[in-house]
């Protein structure tokens, strides 16, 4: 069951990350890109939510997880386009803006079959425009010419990536259960974002930029994910109940935002 304290966390957890990103009068290439990276994972948790509310989870709590969702990217879209990390970002914000609004168009309409197959056949590309913001900062000339902070804004990226992962292997196991006549298309995403999640996790587990409370999170998060791992072909076919996929990957996309803050915070102090 959806508790009533898990929508808290979560509506806790995004309100104080957005708070401590934009309150100040400027941000810095390790914000941009965090800020910048939970975008595409927003994508991804709006078509979720939708899908659920279609046929398994008609719940005001997702209702609220997407309108929360909703209010949150567009709040961090704006203060990447007030405080854009150099000029050749405002291009790559304005495709995501684009693209936006015919997205945000489906979302505020009544839940439907035909919505949610509309967010099907577009989310990936409002993710992509997403993901090419992250890539252009990440590859700005502001950290270029240092190999250590480049090295580091990759991790940043990576650790971002993961929360971006968690919630679209909920949207197409959500698919995969629920559109049969598509289900070889949806499974093959599915299974692409599963190994994708799990080669991070690896990757990211011996990385030269963790700390200690780095590594008990990534611990803790190898712990949650093996029996997942050891039963893949259960979960790339829809095998589990739908709210226990909700809620784990609800978790995982907290851990992992945890640890992309833990990463960033490191970058501070490699910079002092």
């Amino acid at each position: 069951m959806i508790t009533k304290n898990t929508m808290l966390c979560a509506v806790v957890l995004f309100t104080g990350v957005l708070f401590a990103q934009t309150t100040g009068a400027d941000i810095d290439y390790k914000n941009a890109i965090n800020l910048s990276g939970k975008q595409r994972m927003l994508t991804q948790r709006m078509s979720k939510s939708f899908l659920l509310q279609v046929k398994d989870l008609k719940d005001k709590k997702i209702q609220n997880e997407l309108n929360f969702s909703k209010v949150i990217f567009e709040k961090q879209l704006d203060m990447l386009k007030r405080h854009p990390t150099s000029s050749t970002t405002k291009p790559y914000l304005d495709a995501v803006d684009g693209l936006w609004q015919a997205f945000k168009a489906t979302i505020e309409k009544p839940v439907s079959n035909e919505g949610a197959i509309a967010l099907i056949n577009t989310n990936t590309a409002l993710l992509k425009a997403c993901d090419a913001v992250v890539t252009q900062i990440k590859e700005g000339a502001k950290i270029s010419s240092n190999p250590e902070l480049k090295e580091l804004a990759s991790t940043i990226n990576m650790s971002g990536k993961q929360r971006m992962l968690s919630q679209r292997m909920c949207l197409y196991f959500t698919a995969v259960k629920n559109y049969p006549e598509q289900k070889a298309e949806h499974a093959k995403t599915l299974q692409g974002v599963f190994e994708q999640f799990t080669t991070a996790i690896k990757v990211l587990a011996t990385s030269k930029f963790n700390t200690s409370e780095i590594e008990r999170e990534i611990n803790a998060v190898v712990g949650i994910w093996k029996d997942y791992e050891a039963n893949k072909s259960n979960f790339l076919n829809s095998s589990y109940d739908v709210v226990k996929v909700y809620n784990l990957t609800n978790d995982l996309t907290k851990r992992f935002d945890k640890i992309t803050v833990l990463y960033e915070l490191s970058t501070s102090k490699e910079k002092q």
